[in-house]
């Protein structure tokens, strides 16, 4: 790689990462406000707040990741190209996350709120985002170890 790709690269890295710093602490928060509400049959006005706000910064989380972060490794090691999914399935093969499979189902879940589809059970959605919430949390740590052990930036 040239040395001015190679810089420039690394200067999209390091912003991209910066991004999901702060993407992350914004979603961990709401994640810790939303987990203390729990799963519920009726929520008050606020405590939708709290939801409305956790699905969105759930959103931005995972946008930040696979498209910013996992974007710019696949441009750095010339992966580019492919789908989503096959750029989670990248992410696992190199060993960033543990579980394909549990990153399309977040993928699927993000893709579910974006789009508003019909959401008949408003619990279950709660319930889902709850439970994939932590693996986005635990992903940012992943994701800069990878860059300080494989890409030595």
């Amino acid at each position: 790689m040239s040395d001015d790709r190679e810089k420039l690269l690394e200067e999209v890295l390091k912003e991209r990462l910066v991004r999901l710093t702060k993407a992350i602490d914004s979603l961990r928060i709401a994640y810790e406000r939303a987990n203390g509400i729990g799963i519920k049959d009726q929520y008050n006005e606020n405590e939708l707040t709290v939801f409305d706000a956790l699905t969105g910064r759930f959103i931005r989380a995972c946008d930040v990741l696979m498209a910013g972060v996992w974007g710019a490794f696949d441009k750095i090691e010339r992966e580019e190209g492919g789908t989503f999914l096959d750029r989670i399935n990248r992410a696992e093969k190199r060993g960033i996350i543990s579980s394909a499979r549990e990153f399309k189902d977040i993928r699927d879940l993000r893709n579910t709120i974006v789009h508003e589809y019909v959401i008949t059970e408003q619990q279950k959605l709660y319930q889902e985002v709850l439970r994939l919430t932590p693996l986005l949390l635990n992903a940012e740590r992943t994701a800069v170890e990878y860059r300080d052990k494989k890409l030595k930036f």
